[in-house]
């Protein structure tokens, strides 16, 4: 029995330090940010993005993870390992796409390759946090069919809720109009968005930013599986003290107590923008 590789990219928003602890092999989305290219959390770390975003002079761009990179990649494990590959949201990008063209390739070249790609319909810890566990099952010797049985039902059952600090890098994506966010702007309006089936949807919309965290705490309390044990994850975009904030409020209203906090990458914060901030949890 071949042992288990698991491989994410760095859309997942796992850190290389958590990566190379739990031995996930963790593959770079290509980033182009003022003309110079990087590979995310390789040539650029969070901070250092969040930093530089401010100032560029038009919104970075993310390109995806091409056949050949895939297929370089599962080349240096594909021999020794079973692997298990998440990518970021298919529906949002075709690395997931690009993943399966490269496995069949490579599995079609050598008939003893075992790679299973999955698709998780989410984004950043929305799958990161499970791509952590799933590397722990590996190392404690879960088998392939067990691994992936823990990741499918986690990824069936994850929400995703975020709350941009600002409209204006969803605006400069083209995920609204500009017309939606002058109006927004106007009436002070603040918009509580949610990852369903794979894409960035309207979830509540808040008068006042005040009113935002608490607004989330409830919407969670209500979606959230209170009978199964679960670690919820806050993720911030550069901004630990609101991230804080978030958890006193979400320990108050959903009685929860196992937390993990985590900075948003590069991948994810060309579309969130600074302040921004989610949280992912088990719905029902």
């Amino acid at each position: 029995m071949k042992l288990i590789k698991i491989m994410t990219d760095t859309a997942s928003d796992i850190s290389l330090e958590t990566a190379e602890k739990y031995g996930i092999h963790l593959m770079p989305i290509n980033l182009t940010i003022n003309g110079k290219e990087y590979k995310d959390r390789y040539d650029i770390n969070p901070i250092e993005f969040f930093t530089m975003l401010p100032d560029c002079d038009e919104i970075p761009k993310t390109a995806q993870i091409t056949v050949v990179e895939h297929m370089e990649e599962f080349k240096k494990f594909s021999d020794e390992y079973s692997i298990i590959h998440v990518t970021i949201s298919g529906r949002a990008s075709g690395t997931n796409q690009s993943a399966h063209l490269a496995a069949n390739e490579i599995m079609d070249e050598n008939p003893d390759a075992d790679i299973t790609i999955l698709d998780p319909s989410s984004f950043s810890y929305g799958y990161g946090l499970y791509v952590i566990e799933a590397a722990k099952l590996a190392q404690e010797g879960k088998s392939k069919d067990e691994i992936i049985a823990y990741l499918e039902d986690r990824f069936e059952h994850c929400r995703v809720i975020f709350a941009p600090d600002t409209l204006e890098y969803l605006q400069k994506g083209g995920r609204i109009s500009s017309k939606a966010k002058i109006l927004a702007n106007v009436l002070d309006i603040n918009p509580i968005l949610s990852i369903e089936e794979g894409l960035v949807m309207s979830k509540e919309k808040v008068r006042g930013k005040k009113k935002v965290i608490g607004k989330v705490a409830d919407i969670v309390n209500e979606m959230a599986d209170h009978d199964k044990p679960q670690t919820i994850a806050i993720m911030h975009a550069n901004d630990p003290e609101k991230a804080e904030k978030v958890k006193a409020a979400l320990m108050e209203k959903t009685g929860f107590e196992d937390y993990e906090i985590a900075i948003l990458g590069p991948t994810i914060g060309i579309h969130a923008g600074p302040g921004a901030w989610g949280v992912i949890f088990q719905g029902k």
